[in-house]
């Protein structure tokens, strides 16, 4: 999956509006080059050290990649490489891009949003991260079932939906999997499917579209891609974890149409949680629905059908402020959005 998100991420770029074939004409050049380095990560680990592998992926940055571009592209130098956007998944790269420092000053694509790891805030402190759908198949965008999306009545629609693993480890998932599973097997009153079992493709798929809320919960880090995932598929995410960044914040407004909880809110008062989403009105929830279907093609990339290039060019306009940048941008939930861009963003 890391090694995809690149790939659909590349793919994705050549079938934008942003894509030029001569480099010289372009504002930013995607480099191509973390499947490499993560098969470095592979290949050289000695006696179960990992971080000497990532240290030697990183220098792969720092001795090669860098000074290649230095020899090959005049735009490196002129920009200091800020000019340059390189991709990064959630993982072992935390790792890596800490000692990566030649390319500190380049734009990264984050597609963890984990504000919690220590490199990523530090790093984010300089502006220079964007975080971007990390799902790259999203549900509705896979099996077409559209018509789910715009269904005005939730009546018959189960109240709250997660199937995934939960280890058994209380560092996993912070607890929260664990306290959620253990809640909904003794409190059978609430409509919940809370399932550990897997299904198949299809079965899950009708389980998530049944759904009024789907609970996002964290595994092994804060991350994780479920809020893009429900939203695609019009099921309002319910957003468990502390210190996520989620995609394209500077033009999505979450808050709009997701909830946040603490981790620690589901660990004391699971019931409360659930009254709370049990109560809220069919009105409010459409009303939710309307504004997700507004903004869901931002989180889908363009060979699937969508436009997520149009929102990591709007997050480049917000980091640079230089000429050129996107104009007469407005998101709104009065399905009003409306996104006009004059330039050629982006090359290869």
């Amino acid at each position: 999956t890391m090694f995809m998100n690149e790939v659909e991420v590349v793919k994705s770029l050549e079938k934008s509006k942003y894509f030029v074939e001569d480099d010289s004409l372009a504002d930013y050049i995607f480099v191509q080059t973390h499947p490499y380095l993560y098969m470095m990560c592979n290949h050289k680990v000695e006696n179960g050290h990992h971080g000497k592998a990532l240290l030697h992926a990183a220098n792969i940055y720092n001795y090669v990649v860098v000074p290649w571009l230095r020899r090959t592209d005049p735009m490196w130098d002129q920009s200091d490489g800020s000019r340059y956007i390189f991709l990064f998944s959630f993982g072992a790269s935390n790792m890596l891009i800490n000692d990566a420092h030649s390319i500190h000053n380049s734009v990264l694509l984050s597609v963890s949003g984990d504000s919690n790891n220590g490199i990523w805030r530090a790093l984010s402190l300089r502006n220079k991260i964007i975080t971007i759908p990390a799902f790259i198949n999203p549900i509705v965008a896979l099996t077409g079932k559209n018509e789910k999306f715009t269904e005005n009545s939730t009546v018959n629609m189960t109240l709250a939906h997660f199937r995934g693993i939960v280890d058994p480890l209380l560092i996993y998932s912070f607890g929260t999997r664990q306290s959620l599973l253990s809640w909904t097997r003794n409190n059978s009153d609430f409509p919940i499917i809370f399932e550990v079992d897997t299904v198949s493709r299809e079965e899950f798929v009708e389980e998530v579209l049944a759904s009024k809320f789907g609970l996002c919960l964290p595994g092994w880090f804060r991350f994780t891609p479920r809020p893009a995932d429900y939203t695609v598929a019009g099921v309002i995410p319910v957003i468990v974890g502390d210190g996520l960044v989620h995609p394209f914040s500077n033009l999505i407004d979450w808050s709009l149409f997701s909830i946040s909880i603490k981790e620690s809110d589901v660990l004391k008062q699971p019931r409360q949680i659930f009254s709370m989403l049990s109560n809220m009105t069919g009105q409010e929830i459409n009303r939710r629905r309307e504004i997700m279907s507004d903004i869901r093609r931002y989180l889908v990339w363009e060979i699937k059908g969508g436009n997520a290039w149009d929102g990591i060019v709007f997050e480049l306009g917000m980091l640079m402020p230089k000429e050129p940048r996107p104009t007469n941008t407005v998101l709104s939930p009065n399905n009003s959005t409306k996104n006009k861009h004059d330039h050629q963003w982006v090359g290869q």
